[in-house]
């Protein structure tokens, strides 16, 4: 058991319990047949997770995001969603997980005033999520999982989408890049 106290942010302590039990399962998903993912099931272990993690913080990060900016998640109860929330605190931006049975001008409402700059969605979500963008006047662009989870690269880039605008300058408390946001500049 780690304790949680002795650090500064959830990434730490992610990485603190990834060192220190690696082969021990981090996610399980049991089987079920109806399931559109994994439905035989499956485990991650804490070294998968933390290997997925540092991924997707690379591709994020390469693609310009951090601290100040706002990523959607509609990619169901997959152990993907947490993977990236994970990836994403680890940048400093800011998760907002996006449910697929609220009605459209809830979610637009949502997206809007969350100000998203990206949505995360799956194969069954993305026209649900293109017709919202078109009621929303922030337009987030969206990238399906499969592909910001893609190993192919381009220049040695991820295929994620720069974000349209920069992050907001934020003031942050000396020391904590993660965590902390004391106000914008």
């Amino acid at each position: 058991m780690i304790d949680i106290e002795q650090f500064k942010t959830i990434p730490d302590a992610f990485f603190e319990a990834v060192r220190l039990y690696a082969d021990h399962p981090f996610l399980a998903v049991p089987a079920n047949a109806a399931r559109a993912y994994s439905p035989a099931g499956t485990e991650i272990s804490y070294r998968e997770a933390g290997a997925g993690v540092r991924k997707l913080t690379d591709s994020y990060r390469a693609a310009g995001y951090g601290v100040g900016h706002r990523i959607g998640l509609l990619i169901e109860n997959r152990p993907e969603h947490l993977l990236h929330k994970l990836a994403i605190n680890a940048i400093g931006a800011c998760c907002v997980p996006l449910n697929a049975d609220s009605r459209l001008a809830e979610l637009a409402f949502v997206i809007d005033h969350a100000k998203i700059d990206l949505v995360i969605v799956v194969e069954q979500t993305q026209g649900l999520v293109r017709r919202v963008v078109e009621e929303t006047q922030v337009k987030p662009q969206i990238v399906r999982l499969e592909d910001a989870q893609s190993d192919n690269k381009l220049n040695n880039r991820a295929l994620l989408p720069s974000p349209k605008h920069p992050a907001p300058q934020v003031r942050l408390a000396r020391g904590h890049e993660s965590s902390h946001i004391v106000g914008t500049v």
